[in-house]
């Protein structure tokens, strides 16, 4: 994931997932993921929850799963 992020992927933390969100637009625009792309120590799930995403909003999300993270 540290490499994917140094060559200028976007990626944000879905619990274990991590998600690649280069081509995702948000509804509530960019500003809404910012403080968590690229934060190792940021989980989007807790916001996920808050905010009453749909299930369709979650099985659009996982489709953009790249892989699982590992805590150091």
């Amino acid at each position: 994931m540290r490499e994917l992020i140094k060559s200028g992927g976007k990626v944000v933390l879905y619990d274990e997932l991590v998600i690649d969100v280069k081509s995702i637009n948000h509804p509530g625009g960019s500003i809404i993921l910012k403080p968590f792309i690229n934060n190792l120590t940021a989980n989007i799930k807790a916001s996920f929850v808050k905010y009453n995403h749909s299930r369709y909003a979650e099985v659009l999300l996982c489709l953009n799963a790249i892989g699982k993270f590992k805590h150091d």
